[in-house]
């Protein structure tokens, strides 16, 4: 940490030095990190979790400013002594605990919003949104790096207490947001955002698309009216949505200022072709609009866009291009856990797909995926939720089986050259694997193994 930044971190750091912090959820990432956050400046805290002791205490280990560990039944007496609650974002903030702490105005925090406080000098970027928020956030962190230091952090998977110390220092900090960040925070007040898009996600978390769509458009409540706000007029729910702070709009459809016509984006003086870029998936025109708006609006110049834009190969398990196997074109979209996702990667091929679906479902209806049967040529579902899936599609050729690894082998053996094989399965990992990166890992392998 650079010298001159230490007093300013030291005087928000001396408000919270006599105060006790819960972190609810003790996880490997958001958790792990706020306690070495904490440890490292000297604030005390206590820990709570609904796991066992032998999942919690071998993370907690080493943990020296812990002064207690709850495990297991949580209850409102493990909030006595505590100034102040750091809650992981996989946590609702529904379940009593947290409930209990807002009942006594004990303020709760994330991650992100705490971190908040440390940047009123800085150029801020919020990217939130159903689909595309790691694309973009990812890109335009290439594209801002040309200019100077930039940092990403948040739910692209890197927590924000881990690299303290790069956010500060930085010219630019990038946060990708879930809707769990934003239902209610403190501090966030971006410079800079955007909201890619908003289709029905979470609907085993949210009651209603309103409620969803509202934790969203939370993310701009506190920006002042200088800051920018990058509006997206092809949908729906954000062209209806109008913060009080600037907006700036993006547009393949609609006249815009910034947009996408006869193959070229057009961003301020620069215009390139799609065919151009490396980044592949109708998708993706979106991404880029969201991520150069943003771009150009904090004052990056133009040809440095573009460059960027145009080399940008991607982010893995998003539409990935993994190649051709004997003939076969291998594409790894592991991270499209909606429909939404799930109809733009189909929307990329006009015929022979061979499709994985399948997964735990999050409540979300796969009835909307029967208008592209008829760019199906083979529907292979798999995991919880995947008979399900079956019988809501209704397409000819399809089959179910419960394994991810022998869905992915018979989807191989059902393929011929000349086909597509995707794996889009509308659905999270988590009935067989711990996150959607390692079960599209394992899907490239059991492609390069039964395709050689």
């Amino acid at each position: 940490m650079e010298k001159n930044e230490l007093p300013f971190v030291k005087k928000i750091i001396d408000k919270y030095v006599n105060k006790k912090f819960l972190i609810i959820g003790f996880s490997a990432k958001t958790g792990l990190s706020a306690a070495g956050f904490f440890d490292r400046f000297g604030i005390k805290y206590k820990i709570s979790d609904v796991r066992s002791p032998d999942e919690i205490l071998p993370l907690a280990g080493e943990c020296r400013n812990c002064l207690e560990i709850f495990c297991g039944p949580q209850n409102a007496n493990q909030l006595d002594g505590i100034s102040c609650v750091l809650l992981s974002p996989g946590v609702p903030r529904s379940i009593s605990l947290v409930q209990a702490a807002v009942k006594n105005n004990i303020p709760v925090y994330t991650d992100v919003d705490f971190i908040f406080q440390f940047l009123e000098k800085k150029k801020t970027f919020c990217i939130t949104g159903t689909d595309g928020k790691t694309t973009v956030t990812s890109l335009l962190s290439a594209i801002l790096a040309c200019t100077g230091k930039t940092a990403a952090a948040g739910n692209i998977g890197t927590p924000v207490f881990s690299c303290f110390d790069k956010i500060i220092n930085s010219d630019y900090a990038v946060f990708e947001l879930s809707s769990f960040m934003l239902e209610d925070f403190h501090f966030i007040k971006p410079a800079f955002s955007v909201i890619t898009n908003i289709a029905e996600d979470h609907m085993d978390r949210y009651p209603s698309m309103a409620e969803y769509s509202r934790a969203k458009f939370n993310m701009v409540r506190n920006c002042p009216d200088r800051a920018v706000f990058i509006k997206n007029l092809d949908n729906k729910i954000t062209h209806s949505f109008t913060p009080a702070c600037r907006c700036v709009t993006i547009s393949q459809q609609n006249k815009a200022d910034y947009f996408f016509y006869n193959g070229s984006f057009h961003i301020k003086n620069e215009i390139f072709s799609y065919k151009e870029c490396l980044l592949k998936g109708i998708h993706n025109i979106e991404n880029i609009l969201c991520s150069a708006a943003l771009a150009a609006e904090a004052g990056v110049p133009g040809d440095i866009i573009s460059r960027t834009v145009r080399e940008f190969p991607g982010v893995p398990h998003r539409m990935q291009y993994l190649g051709d196997r004997a003939g076969r074109s291998i594409y790894n979209d592991s991270k499209a856990t909606t429909i939404h996702a799930v109809e733009k990667a189909l929307a990329s091929f006009e015929k022979n797909i061979i499709l994985i679906l399948g997964g735990r479902n999050k409540g979300l209806d796969f009835s909307q995926l029967q208008k592209y049967n008829g760019r199906i040529k083979q529907l292979v579902c798999y995991g919880e939720y995947g008979l399900e899936i079956c019988n809501i599609m209704k397409h000819p050729q399809s089959v179910y089986i419960s394994s991810f690894d022998e869905a992915c082998r018979r989807a191989s053996l059902l393929s011929l050259p000349g086909d597509t094989i995707l794996l889009s399965p509308g659905c999270t990992s988590w009935d067989q694997f711990p996150n959607y990166e390692i079960r599209g890992e394992r899907f490239g392998e059991l492609m390069y193994e039964t395709l050689a």
